[in-house]
């Protein structure tokens, strides 16, 4: 499963204060004219008065270098700023940051706590990590039955990238089962299930993720199907139609 990048940034926020607000609305709509170094000027004292969202969108664009110079360390800075005030989506970047080692050396044990923050908070992207760090084993005790069920969560919220994370798992079987339970299936049992596979595999391709890795799963995925691929298109309606909540799981 491919890194996934830094969230976007908040179009949205409730203040207590209309001028806070237009000011802050006011720099989203430059950010999408492209006109990043003037959303930096409406967000600055914004960010230097408290508002976590404003830190949050400064954090951003210095570490994509928008509107102002790539500054890791101030892209730092305001992410803990906003974390501080428990925005999971600021928890979420500080992860990411200590993930990869962004500005910072790297350290799983911070980016699994700040994931942890972010799943606990309902951020589907704060799970998706959280289940990627426990089925590859990255700084914690390997546990592929809960990265699988973090996966499953964070799928159902439309994630594309959880999506297709949930369909390797479906394919490989890997998670189905708790470890103390594994004891009691044969060896010859096959976890896996194309179906379900091919089910997600195609939503995450629906809702934009499309690699190499992806249309291998699904192409993989439908001929091991067979005659049940010819289901799939009705059961990706009642998908969407339920939310993700009546889609086919293992």
């Amino acid at each position: 499963m491919k890194k996934i990048l830094l969230l976007a940034l908040i179009v949205s926020a409730s203040f207590e204060s209309n001028a806070q607000s237009n000011r802050f609305e006011a720099g989203i709509a430059a950010m999408n004219r492209g006109r990043f170094a003037v959303a930096y000027r409406s967000w600055l004292p914004l960010a230097e008065a408290g508002m976590p969202e404003a830190q949050l969108n400064l954090g951003l664009l210095y570490q994509s270098g928008q509107g102002v110079d790539v500054d890791l360390e101030k892209a730092l800075h305001w992410f803990e700023e906003a974390a501080s005030s428990g925005l999971a989506e600021a928890h979420f970047n500080l992860g990411m940051m200590y993930f990869e080692g962004l500005g910072v050396e790297q350290d799983y044990t911070v980016s699994m706590r700040e994931f942890q923050f972010a799943s606990t908070q309902g951020l589907a992207s704060g799970s998706l990590m959280l289940g990627k760090m426990l089925y590859e084993g990255l700084g914690v005790e390997q546990d592929k039955f809960v990265a699988r069920e973090l996966f499953l969560d964070a799928a159902k919220s439309g994630l594309a990238e959880a999506q297709f994370a949930y369909a390797v798992a479906a394919q490989t079987g890997e998670g189905v089962a708790p470890p103390d339970r594994l004891f009691f299936l044969s060896k010859e049992t096959d976890l896996g299930d194309p179906f379900v596979a091919y089910v997600w595999g195609t939503l995450a391709f629906l809702n934009g993720y499309r690699t190499e890795e992806s249309t291998q799963l699904i192409r993989i995925a439908k001929i091991m199907a067979g005659d049940r691929v010819n289901e799939v298109e009705s059961i990706i309606s009642i998908c969407l139609t339920s939310e993700y909540e009546e889609c086919p799981t293992k």
